[in-house]
């Protein structure tokens, strides 16, 4: 999908369509293993990749042990489909984010642009899709529809990151993203006058 035609109510109305498809309610954890399957598409680990040998087992060893922040996860082709390769180093939370990412896009039909590296920067990608896919898969995880009605009812950080099982930084970028919490200052403001 080209930048210039992507929103963010774009992003909602996928996001809701795939949540319903699988029978997610607003409040739910959406599983982003489930909805990959879903779409045929296979997740594996580094270290699920590493039990074959060789180079893999090389950049395992440098991606978990060595510099385990420089990679996340990379959706790759495989024939006319995708697999999704994630950095089995991370806590499982941030591996839903990763793995949702990814994922979004597929939903998204991004071109496949990203370039992985093994020495200096780890990956070139077209930001712009970087973007719709952080939007896409933010609203996955957390609709923004919940974000607000956790704002309203004043719940955390923690408890968002609790209720969507997603890490805590995670809830706080989608919360702040969202406008979750002006939107939820306005109404109180509003309904004290």
């Amino acid at each position: 999908m080209a930048a210039s035609k992507f929103t963010k109510a774009y992003a909602k109305r996928i996001a809701e369509e795939e949540r319903a498809e699988l029978g997610y309610d607003l409040f739910q954890p959406l599983d982003p293993y489930l909805l990959a399957e879903h779409h045929g598409i296979h997740v594996f680990t580094l270290t699920d990749l590493a039990s074959e040998g060789g180079v893999i087992q090389e950049a395992h060893a440098y991606f978990t042990n060595t510099r385990p922040a420089a990679f996340s996860g990379a959706l790759l082709p495989i024939g006319t489909g995708h697999a999704i390769v994630v950095n089995s180093a991370h806590p499982a939370v941030r591996l839903r984010s990763t793995v949702a990412h990814e994922l979004a896009h597929v939903l998204l039909e991004h071109e496949f642009t990203t370039t992985l590296h093994l020495s200096g920067r780890c990956r070139q990608s077209d930001s712009a899709q970087e973007d719709q896919a952080a939007e896409l898969s933010g609203e996955l995880l957390i609709p923004r529809d919940a974000a607000v009605r956790s704002a309203l009812k004043q719940h955390d950080n923690d408890w968002v990151a609790s209720t969507f099982e997603v890490s805590i930084e995670f809830a706080r970028w989608r919360m702040n993203a969202t406008g979750a919490r002006t939107v939820a200052a306005r109404a109180r403001a509003k309904a004290a006058r």
